[in-house]
């Protein structure tokens, strides 16, 4: 109690201060924890608000060899910026206790930087076929973060406020290696079949503390397990575009690989694993000589080894130490509509 008093005063650190400071839990003059009562029907409901954009300026060069070989080369400049919000509330529907509901905020946002470096070729040994090679170097990042949690109380004689003091972090993230190889095949001017197949070393990735380059520190651990997790994965698309005049039409397939050396993740009594992620797009644009306009629709699946009663990945907003928290089913599909205006000059 002595503990949760300092920091009640000097600034709240702890999700167990938190707790504390909105009055949902007392000590008794035995030293025991006395928790606010509540009783008959309790609801609870957690909204999720997520925020970001990733964003990348290349700057390139490039040369070719008799109109058969062409090679270049691009530095590139990447920008990130999340953030999510938490928001669990809880509410009692007895007018008999002093509490009413709580409100538990969860704020967490971080910002970015990065560089890399393509570089890449292209061999066209007959007018119809292309053939591609190139390598993309690790993104070095820079990354900010910061965070803070919020808790508040209703009572029936009024509401307690708590935060806890805002934290921020910074560090560096160190992406793996890429390797790309391609094939086209152009039927004349009426479209072309394309595919391509990539190598990942994702078990190469690194965290560092922002002012550590030595060996040690806070995310040792995080590391080795990334890369004692994590393997190198193969992803390959296959793709097909058929051309009438001005008109595109576009089809295609990706499938990225699950990199997870066997691993799955224990939520409670559920078990499960991410599987390969399957992504199916139609597209659909107009080509001027000056400009163009396409439109594309991606579909995208993750698979996902479970055991044996839940089909999907699970969320829990808590945990408790009896595992009998609430659990929410999660069948992870997403759809995406993306729109590209282009000028060339």
């Amino acid at each position: 109690m002595q503990s949760l008093d300092q920091e009640f005063d000097s600034g709240i650190t702890t999700l167990e201060g938190l707790a504390y400071g909105g009055y949902l839990f007392n000590y008794n003059n035995a030293g025991y924890i006395v928790p606010e009562l509540r009783n008959g029907l309790i609801t609870q409901r957690e909204e999720i608000i997520r925020t970001g954009s990733q964003n990348q300026i290349d700057i390139g060069v490039g040369t070719s060899y008799k109109d058969r070989l062409y090679i270049g080369a691009s530095l590139g400049i990447v920008t990130v910026d999340f953030s999510e919000e938490k928001i669990y509330t809880e509410a009692e529907d007895n007018a008999g206790t002093p509490f009413t509901s709580l409100e538990y905020t969860d704020e967490f946002s971080t910002s970015g930087a990065g560089v890399n470096l393509k570089v890449g070729l292209i061999a066209r040994p007959i007018d119809a076929l292309r053939l591609g090679l190139s390598i993309q170097t690790p993104t070095a990042y820079t990354f900010d973060d910061d965070y803070q949690r919020r808790i508040t109380t209703t009572f029936n004689d009024g509401v307690e406020t708590a935060a806890e003091v805002p934290g921020q972090f910074s560090y560096r993230l160190v992406t793996p290696f890429r390797a790309t190889g391609g094939v086209a095949y152009f039927i004349g001017k009426y479209g072309f079949v394309t595919a391509d197949v990539e190598f990942v070393n994702y078990g190469s990735a690194k965290y560092r503390e922002d002012d550590d380059f030595s060996s040690g520190g806070f995310f040792d651990d995080i590391n080795d397990g990334i890369s004692s997790n994590n393997s190198s994965a193969v992803n390959y698309k296959i793709g097909a575009e058929g051309r009438y005049e001005v008109f595109r039409l576009r089809a295609g397939y990706a499938y990225n690989a699950d990199p997870e050396v066997g691993t799955s993740y224990d939520a409670g009594f559920i078990n499960y694993k991410y599987g390969p992620t399957h992504n199916y797009t139609f597209g659909a644009g107009i080509r001027l000589q000056n400009f163009y306009v396409d439109a594309a629709y991606v579909h995208s699946q993750q698979d996902v080894n479970y055991a044996p009663f839940v089909s999907g990945t699970s969320y829990s907003p808590y945990s408790l130490r009896s595992s009998g928290e609430p659990v929410l089913n999660i069948d992870k599909k997403q759809n995406s509509v993306m729109l590209t205006l282009g000028v060339n000059f």
